[in-house]
């Protein structure tokens, strides 16, 4: 797993190659693909985290989001998963730099997220990424799974429970 600190940007800026205009694909050999599922939560392990067994739910959207006062158009009802914990992906980031913060900082921004199994969500699995990338990746922390599906999925059965901090 990688990923480019600081993105685009600080690929420009250290002076890197780039090229514009339209390209052409070259034809290769196809590479083999493995899925490690134990990266992945399916709805399954969600509903089980909901009913307060088995991880954490760690949202990683806005605060406005989590409390239910926004919502992005991919959902179909504003809130939360019940009982999650919420730590906004951009915490993760220094400010105007798109790098992660030294590990020290990371460290200390997520001691909040419990011990133990971690599912972490947002709209539609690409805040929740960063959160993942962090504990799994950076922190080393083991049984982090990432719930792509998120609130966009998770909302569309009506009988799936939302909770709401709204005021």
């Amino acid at each position: 797993m990688a990923v480019l600190d600081g993105g685009y940007r600080s690929w420009r800026e250290a002076g890197k190659p780039a090229e514009a205009g339209l390209s052409c694909p070259t034809v290769s050999e196809l590479y083999p693909l493995r899925l490690t599922g134990s990266l992945r939560a399916e709805v399954q392990a969600v509903e089980k985290a909901v009913m307060r067994a088995g991880a954490t739910l760690l949202d990683g959207r806005s605060q406005a989001q989590f409390d239910g006062r926004e919502k992005s158009p991919q959902v179909v009802r504003a809130g939360d998963l019940p009982g999650a914990v919420h730590l906004d992906h951009n915490g993760a980031f220094q400010p105007g730099t798109g790098r992660l913060r030294p590990i020290a900082e990371l460290e200390q921004l997520f001691e909040p997220v419990p011990l133990g199994p971690v599912i972490s969500y947002c709209n539609a699995g690409h805040l929740a990424s960063t959160n993942w990338f962090v504990l799994s990746e950076v922190l080393k922390c083991p049984a982090i799974t990432l719930y792509d599906g998120s609130m966009s999925e998770w909302t569309q059965d009506p009988g799936r429970p939302v909770a709401t901090n709204a005021s």
